[in-house]
């Protein structure tokens, strides 16, 4: 099989492969969009991380606190840490579980439940 047959079966018969014959991107524009993704990550690193005495609130253990991004009372979520995917060659990366509760006014505030409510 030569190297034109094998190129063209892989490109035109595969329609994994078939986005990639039609769609054409300006490099600038891919430099643009990769610029501008490093850009938004290093803001959203210096402005959305959760300010240390928010961190420092007592709350259980094994829970772990996400800035929602939003700017009501509710902005700081505390997430249990349910478990840890573990795959042979890669480190170990956390699983958060469901929110328990709300860091409102410097104080955890346990969320109800519908039941507790009822």
């Amino acid at each position: 099989m030569s190297f034109l047959h094998f190129w063209g079966f892989f490109h035109v018969r595969n329609p994994a492969w078939n986005c990639f014959l039609t769609l054409k991107i300006n490099p600038r524009t891919l430099i643009s969009i990769v610029i501008g993704t490093i850009i938004y990550d290093i803001i959203k690193d210096i402005f959305m991380a959760v300010p240390e005495h928010i961190r420092k609130v007592p709350r259980p253990r094994n829970t772990v606190v996400i800035d929602s991004g939003s700017n009501g009372a509710k902005r700081y979520a505390v997430h249990s840490r349910r478990a840890s995917i573990c795959k042979p060659g890669c480190n170990p990366r956390p699983v958060n579980g469901p929110v328990i509760g709300h860091i409102i006014d410097g104080k955890f505030v346990p969320r109800q439940s519908a039941a507790s409510l009822a």
